[in-house]
């Protein structure tokens, strides 16, 4: 399914594109030519991105036409329909005003249907979406099939879900909107960044509501070589229109298996210095069965760098998470938690070509020979070892009301080193006496076996650490860990065996 919602999603952003600032006097005059050219155009690539497959259907009723006036041409998309699981979602005719530009390239606004309706197998209407306002401009570019600088709003968006002889459930999204604009860099790449955001998110039914205030992605792709990337992404959406892949294992046999993870290649390495992407969601808030749960802010991010050496990253967080009623006591319920996980001297080529041995590999149920893929294995450490790479916890933190854990360092993979890598950590713990307390039992009670064994641990812990304060006094205990070329592993400059040795000859 997540194959048809990425061609209709390509479909549609072109549609939805910001136009260029190209001036009058570049705008060449509309003609019987010029129409034909554009209907070929559009009915080309429709049947690329509404290919059929076997869950979706896609159907259309009517022609592509473009109707020459003066300096543009009027534009309309057939009515397009989706027949999925036997019901029907019915998108409707869109509609175009284009600009044909001197250089090629096409600006446009577009208008969508301000009602789209979905049916169950009998016909009857299901859900209804309906668009209070819209606006979406663009620059077509036919030579990478692709529109890359684009601006669109739609507002006050409603779906009323209702199937027969069930409760309604309403969708209301105050304002969806993007922008996505080009900066040119060396030669023939491009900088290329886009926002997107959803703006008063809800869900109501009878049972609960769900509420949003903001959903925002931001995204950037730097020195994309744009030909290399569309000529990929285009075979890639032709050859998937006419085969079945399951994944990578699928049913298409090696040969298109391999197809499928050149023209990946291809797609992943002509960002030429990489991506970032960062999502971030404010104000949420989930009511249901007498319960309700609040985050302040929940954000996700990842990056990449390309080059013989390149580098990765992963960032998590979440702010202000609060439950009523409360499943724990306050001092040791989270309500804070941030991860930023870096990989940096990775040796793209050499792992990208294990990757591919790996899925060259898989059977048609998606197993691999484990020797074969212990051996694989191998391979990529060893690789991993002579570039060095690393593994740095940027952050890492996790708070509750009263205590909280932080956490950074790193681990290099080297083969000079006895364990094949090197690692130092530091974590620090703030008030942990605040969770021992919490733990504890009240004055009269005994203890349960699982709480008598945390305790326990707490205790293991706070007799490991090297006590500290924090700034404004609250204690802190410290834990310095090690993984020396040596193979020793050292806590706050012990070696971890020998304490663990005494610990039990202790017992």
């Amino acid at each position: 399914m997540h194959r048809v919602y990425f061609r209709a999603g390509s479909l549609f952003a072109a549609l939805l594109v910001l136009a260029a600032c190209s001036s009058e006097d570049q705008v060449v005059s509309a003609t019987e030519e010029g129409a034909a050219r554009i209907v070929a155009g559009i009915k080309e690539h429709m049947d690329i991105y509404l290919a059929d497959t076997p869950e979706v259907d896609f159907q259309w009723v009517g022609e592509v036409t473009a109707v020459p006036a003066g300096d543009h041409y009027e534009v309309t998309l057939p009515a397009v329909g989706a027949v999925i699981d036997g019901g029907r979602f019915d998108i409707g005719q869109v509609k175009l005003t284009v600009i044909a530009n001197a250089d090629g390239t096409y600006r446009f606004d577009a208008k969508l249907p301000p009602e789209m309706t979905a049916s169950d197998y009998d016909g009857i209407e299901i859900a209804r979406l309906s668009i209070g306002g819209q606006s979406h401009t663009g620059l077509w570019l036919p030579a990478w099939s692709t529109s890359l600088d684009y601006k669109f709003a739609y507002d006050k968006v409603s779906i009323d879900i209702q199937p027969p002889g069930e409760d309604k459930v309403r969708i209301d999204i105050g304002r969806l909107a993007g922008v996505s604009s080009t900066t040119p860099t060396k030669g023939d790449l491009l900088d290329v960044k886009s926002h997107f955001e959803a703006a008063d998110f809800s869900v109501s039914a009878p049972d609960g509501a769900l509420s949003v205030k903001s959903n925002r992605i931001e995204s950037a792709m730097n020195s994309i070589d744009v030909g290399r990337f569309m000529g990929a992404l285009e075979e890639l959406q032709q050859f998937q229109a006419k085969h079945t892949v399951a994944g990578l294992s699928g049913v298409a046999g090696p040969e298109a298996k391999k197809q499928v993870l050149a023209l990946m290649e291809d797609l992943i390495t002509s960002y030429g210095e990489g991506l970032s992407l960062d999502w971030s969601v404010k104000g949420i808030a989930l009511d249901g069965n007498g319960k309700r749960m609040t985050l302040d802010g929940l954000t996700l991010g990842m990056n990449t760098v390309n080059g013989s050496l390149g580098s990765m990253g992963v960032r998590f967080g979440l702010d202000g998470f609060g439950m009523d009623p409360a499943p724990l006591p306050g001092e040791l319920l989270p309500t804070r938690f941030a991860m930023d996980l870096q990989a940096g001297n990775l040796p793209v080529k050499e792992v990208w070509a294990n990757f591919v041995r790996l899925m060259e590999l898989q059977d048609e149920s998606g197993s691999i020979d484990p020797k074969m893929q212990a051996l694989i294995g191998q391979d990529m450490v060893a690789a991993l070892s002579a570039a060095t790479s690393e593994l740095r916890l940027q952050n890492f933190s996790i708070a509750s009301a009263t205590s909280a854990l932080d956490a950074s360092g790193g681990l290099t993979v080297s083969k000079e080193a006895a364990m094949g890598m090197t690692a130092d950590y530091t974590l620090v713990v703030r008030d942990m006496g605040s969770v021992t307390k919490a733990l504890s039992p009240a004055a009269g009670q005994q203890p349960d076996q699982k709480m008598t064994g945390a305790l326990m641990f707490l205790g293991m812990l706070q007799g490991m650490g090297r006590a500290g304060a924090a700034e404004d006094g609250v204690q802190t205990l410290t834990y310095d860990i090690k993984i020396a070329p040596d193979g020793n592993i050292l806590l706050n400059g012990n070696d971890l065996s020998a304490l663990m040795g005494a610990m039990g000859g202790a017992r």
